[in-house]
């Protein structure tokens, strides 16, 4: 990952620095996030953003520090790139480090979804 002050990115397929944790806002992808959404006829996929805030006691245990960092989960901007349903990616990096309580989604134009 990246510091550049009060901003960090990492990719997310392998576990940040502690620098990248100290920072206010947080930019990570790897997992493309949909959401998926029930629609006459089938279901829908929308890429969307994914905000929530680090959950202060997962971060604590696994790197001994505090941190109240925001963190945007970037979608995929490629209608050619496959998804996931992020609400299902429960082992993966995003998901050891927030608080799930704090997850907002939102349509790539900045819709808050209710999914």
């Amino acid at each position: 990952g990246l510091r550049l002050g009060d901003y960090s990115f990492f990719h997310g397929h392998a576990w940040p620095s502690k620098d990248v944790l100290q920072a206010k806002v947080i930019f990570t992808a790897h997992l493309h996030p949909v959401v998926l959404v029930k629609r006459k006829g089938g279901l829908m996929q929308l890429r969307c953003w994914v905000m929530a805030k680090l959950s202060k006691d997962k971060v604590e245990e696994k790197y001994g520090i505090k941190s109240k960092a925001k963190v945007i989960l970037l979608p995929a901007f490629n209608n050619l790139v496959a998804g996931i349903d992020v609400r299902e990616a429960k082992d993966s990096i995003f998901f050891k480090l927030v608080d799930e309580k704090s997850l907002r989604f939102y349509s790539l134009e900045g819709v808050e979804l209710k999914p």
